[in-house]
């Protein structure tokens, strides 16, 4: 029996819904930077029916910005969505990046990594509610995760909280996947954000080539 050569990804697409941009992680001059937020703002605008104030949106645009660029992640993807209403601002942030699988990993292996996660979170984040699951598409098999948490400040007694999903899709006889995050501090700006974030996850295309 012939073995079946690994694989490797070499492009990957999803379908993002009206409201979504891409975010420019390459370095950018500062013009350069403000007339991207400039043509977000522009389009966010033509759309809406009645667009709030779009002058928090650009200090939040550039600020996030700033820090993806500080992880120096040359594989990190970034896209946000925009919430138009009374005052513009990010309704969520979506991180995508391939990611090598060392030896024996795989959707076993990340989905229990994601429940032990959530059991022993980090200090300072307590976890409202979560769950996992798994189904498959098109791309290979899918594990989904949302987590609902607080970070609390020690400090100041404050907290915030989160709402995050993940989705790890491992395309078949593949050494590498893709991680997707959605991650939004808006909890009213989705009707159903563990579905509105499945939906583009599962719109995933992945394609392959042999491992040379």
């Amino acid at each position: 029996m012939r073995t079946r050569r690994k694989q490797e990804v070499v492009d990957w697409t999803i379908d993002l819904p009206p409201g979504w941009f891409m975010m420019p992680l390459e370095q950018l001059s500062t013009p350069e930077q403000s007339q991207w937020i400039e043509e977000v703002i522009a389009q966010v605008q033509e759309a809406a029916v009645e667009p709030g104030s779009p002058t928090a949106l650009r200090s939040e645009l550039a600020q996030l910005r700033t820090e993806l660029l500080r992880q120096q992640n040359p594989w990190l993807n970034a896209a946000v969505s925009i919430r138009p209403e009374k005052v513009m601002t990010v309704g969520c942030l979506l991180l995508t990046s391939i990611i090598e699988l060392e030896e024996g990993e795989g959707p076993d292996s990340f989905a229990a990594g994601v429940e032990e996660a959530f059991a022993h979170p980090a200090r300072g984040t307590r976890t409202h509610s979560s769950r996992v699951w798994r189904e498959h598409i098109d791309a290979g098999e899918l594990v989904g995760s949302f987590q609902r948490f607080e970070i609390v400040d020690y400090g100041e007694g404050i907290g915030t909280v989160e709402d995050r999903t993940v989705f790890g899709v491992f395309p078949e006889n593949c050494i590498e996947f893709i991680r997707f995050e959605f991650r939004t501090w808006d909890l009213a700006a989705h009707a159903d954000f563990i579905d509105e974030t499945s939906v583009i996850a599962r719109s995933a295309r992945v394609a392959l080539a042999n491992v040379s």
